[in-house]
């Protein structure tokens, strides 16, 4: 699992609680978050084999890789949303809201 927090909105061009639109695509998705040298992934400190198995979980979209959206609700409760990819790329994402929250 790849989590991504938010609380309240930390730019203009980002709603409260939004997934930003980056140079690299919007947050959490797959460019965002392989883009750059080091990616983002070792910058979170994994190792080649993590990040390869990642890689290929996000390709094979096989369920091995999930994506979430964590968020602060007015009650103070953290609730989870999966983040998926938007048809045909490998740039923009949408949350999944509409939906259950997301199940552990």
């Amino acid at each position: 699992m790849i989590i991504e927090t938010k609380t309240s909105g930390s730019k203009e061009t980002q709603k409260t609680g939004g997934l930003a639109k980056t140079n690299d695509g919007k947050q959490m998705s797959k460019d965002w978050l392989l883009e750059g040298e080091p990616s983002r992934l070792q910058k979170a400190g994994l190792d080649n084999d993590d990040i390869d198995n990642i890689v290929n979980g996000l390709e094979e979209n096989d369920g091995s890789v999930v994506r979430l959206y964590a968020a602060v609700n007015a009650k103070g409760e953290t609730r989870f949303f999966e983040i998926k990819d938007k048809p045909g790329s490998t740039t923009d994402v949408s949350v999944d809201r509409a939906g259950n929250e997301y199940e552990f």
